[in-house]
């Protein structure tokens, strides 16, 4: 499996059809299902390249990563989630989009979404390639219908297991990439929120309707959603429990 695996990363390295990118990209996500097969998957190397593949910018300055000893950094309960979540395998697909090249993008996120549920690792390469900056990047594009469900959805859980496995990523997120706003407008975008006035929300189009007979939300709205509320606990779980350590050395202290 290892070498099957070392076999088609090099091929992803060389100039393909992009035919042959979505089947190497299967080959890499099936394997990947596998916890103890990861070893080809996570190192900077290729780690970079499925990263290139799902769309993201990263980091080009080298720097080695060790696998962390001991518990994996994160949010106690938010890290017992991470680890329960089943493989995106497992997952019901959507309707395979027309689009080749998102195919190919979600073949490349649903690989990274493994690698970080199951190695420590890959989740250490992944933080020092700063994949939460790609990440974001795309996730500014909330209002762009470019992105098909699944590119979205993906692109939420990745997010969703970087900031529930590694403080850095959290801390970059809502510091340097302002996660709160960006997650709040990915929000509005997902439930179709509109302002008829400043402390008036509405759902866009249906602003007359009582809210008592608004239509329910899809399931992909519904999935969505739950992917922002989980990353918004995350971060917000986090900036408050940094808060309150702050009070208790001053008191401490004191």
């Amino acid at each position: 499996m290892q070498l099957l695996g070392g076999l088609v990363l090099g091929f992803l390295n060389k100039e393909l059809q992009p035919s042959c990118q979505l089947a190497c990209l299967e080959t890499v996500r099936i394997l990947s299902r596998d916890k103890h097969g990861l070893e080809p998957f996570i190192s900077r190397s290729a780690m970079s390249t499925l990263a290139r593949y799902a769309g993201f910018a990263v980091v080009n300055a080298a720097a080695p990563v060790h696998s962390p000893e001991g518990q994996v950094e994160g949010v106690d309960g938010e890290l017992e989630q991470a680890k329960e979540v089943p493989s995106e395998d497992v997952k019901e697909a959507s309707p395979p989009s027309e689009n080749c090249d998102q195919e190919v993008i979600v073949e490349s996120l649903k690989s990274i979404s493994n690698i970080l549920l199951h190695n420590e690792t890959g989740q250490a390469v992944a933080a020092d390639l700063q994949l939460i900056k790609g990440v974001a990047e795309r996730l500014k594009q909330c209002h762009d219908p470019t992105w098909t469900h699944e590119v979205r959805f993906f692109d939420l859980r990745i997010t969703f297991l970087l900031t529930a496995l590694k403080m850095e990523a959290r801390a970059q997120l809502v510091q340097e990439l302002h996660g709160l706003s960006l997650l709040g407008n990915q929000l509005d975008a997902t439930l179709g929120v509109c302002w008829p006035d400043t402390l008036e929300t509405a759902r866009a189009g249906l602003e007359d309707v009582p809210p008592e007979q608004l239509p329910p939300l899809s399931r992909q709205q519904t999935e969505l959603a739950m992917e922002i509320l989980k990353i918004l606990f995350n971060i917000t779980f986090d900036t408050n429990r940094r808060k309150v350590d702050e009070v208790l050395k001053i008191i401490g202290g004191a």
